[in-house]
């Protein structure tokens, strides 16, 4: 938590917002995100829990996640997304509703972390790998209930490992998150690239890659933001 900005940094964000400047990989292929229109401008209000995706599922248009697992899409309102994704209908396209779910519920796991931890139930550790395992609890709308951690030698986080329960359980994925930007001490990935992963091996198959920039991060005492683009990081994907 220390080398993310800390925990009282943490606690003091309200809101952490970014452009998504590309969307790409087998997942938005198959699942037919291009017949939606990729959210322009992601903000997530940390204090209430609300996702906003701006120009989705059309331009001009807007949908929200909110924690519970809601989603309010220009198609109305679902208050139980996940259930969409049973069955045979988890392999199909995804709709506005589902497409929102994944996105809102993705992105509010992914910039509470590693904070969110200490909510999960440890499991394993190796502290030799810098590795992690946690179960989190059912109430909480992530990827998988069980998943794992790696952290670099300056304790950020570099490799995240689930299985997307509602893409199916062949979708076994290794995340690495690249390019942090500094936002007034928070530290922020820029880059997301998930790889398809058998077991602890990371294949070449990219699943997904988002690219986001123009970071804005409001805090209960003011405002900070960064437009930094690019860096000189090495592909984690060689090194964890």
């Amino acid at each position: 938590m220390e080398a993310h900005g800390g925990l009282e940094l943490f606690e003091s964000v309200t809101t952490i917002a970014a452009c998504l400047t590309r969307l790409d990989g087998f997942v938005p292929r198959t699942k037919g995100l291009g017949r939606l229109s990729e959210p322009s401008r992601i903000v997530a209000d940390l204090s209430a829990g609300v996702v906003k995706l701006s120009d989705f599922p059309r331009s001009g248009e807007s949908a929200e996640y909110l924690k519970e697992g809601v989603v309010r899409t220009p198609g109305g309102e679902c208050r139980d997304p996940r259930s969409l994704f049973s069955g045979l209908k988890k392999y199909g396209r995804w709709s506005q509703k589902e497409a929102c779910y994944f996105f809102g519920y993705a992105l509010m796991h992914y910039w509470t972390l590693p904070f969110s931890l200490r909510e999960a139930a440890l499991l394993a550790h190796d502290d030799s790998k810098r590795r992690l395992t946690v179960r989190f609890a059912p109430e909480r709308h992530t990827h998988s209930a069980v998943e794992s951690f790696v952290f670099d030698e300056h304790g950020l986080l570099r490799r995240h490992d689930y299985t997307a329960d509602i893409i199916g359980r062949f979708a076994t994925g290794a995340h690495y998150s690249r390019n942090y930007r500094d936002v007034s001490g928070l530290q922020v990935a820029g880059t997301r690239d998930v790889r398809l992963r058998v077991g602890s091996w990371s294949l070449g198959v990219r699943v997904l890659i988002g690219e986001l920039e123009d970071f804005d991060v409001e805090r209960s005492g003011g405002k900070a933001s960064s437009s930094r683009c690019g860096s000189d990081e090495p592909d984690v994907e060689h090194v964890l």
